[in-house]
């Protein structure tokens, strides 16, 4: 209970409002695992925080639960190998959103792909992925075939 509420205090003296208590004890799950605050933005698009959850971390946009290390491999292999496998030769790929890196490190394992833009809004989003969050992006974002453009996705096509 002291390590608990150490840790409330914590956030609620790092970040001066209610938004990440709330987050917090939506959060909660099993309240025997050891949670802290990683880092937290607010920029034009959306409040951002990554929390440490025992051994995992993970992504929260606007108090929502985005991303996990636990799974969030097999929600991303889901979501872009499949695409892939059923494109004959998918030499360019385009990623509208993925924040977090990991769809763009699911395209860049395929050896066919030769060039991958990222479309993301939050420009805020993914600078704080790219810190806090490399167990799920894995150096994504500084490969050579991948091109990050921060502007509205709708507005790129």
């Amino acid at each position: 209970l002291d390590e608990d509420t150490a840790t409330l205090r914590d956030i609620d003296e790092s970040q001066g409002n209610l938004l990440a208590l709330a987050e917090y004890y939506g959060m909660m799950g099993d309240i025997s695992e050891a949670k802290s605050l990683v880092a937290s933005e607010s920029t034009a698009f959306s409040r951002a925080s990554v929390w440490q959850f025992g051994s995992s971390t993970r992504l929260v946009l606007g108090g929502v639960v985005m991303s996990d290390t636990r799974d969030e491999h097999i929600y991303h292999e889901m979501l872009v190998q499949p695409a892939l496998l059923a494109a004959d030769s998918p030499a360019k790929v385009l990623i509208i959103g993925g924040g977090e890196g990991a769809a763009l490190r699911e395209v860049l394992k395929d050896p066919r792909v030769q060039n991958v833009t990222m479309v993301e809004i939050d420009q805020g989003l993914v600078d704080l992925c790219r810190v806090h969050l490399s167990t799920m992006h894995r150096g994504s974002f500084d490969s050579p075939r991948a091109t990050v453009t921060f502007e509205d996705g709708a507005v790129f096509l």
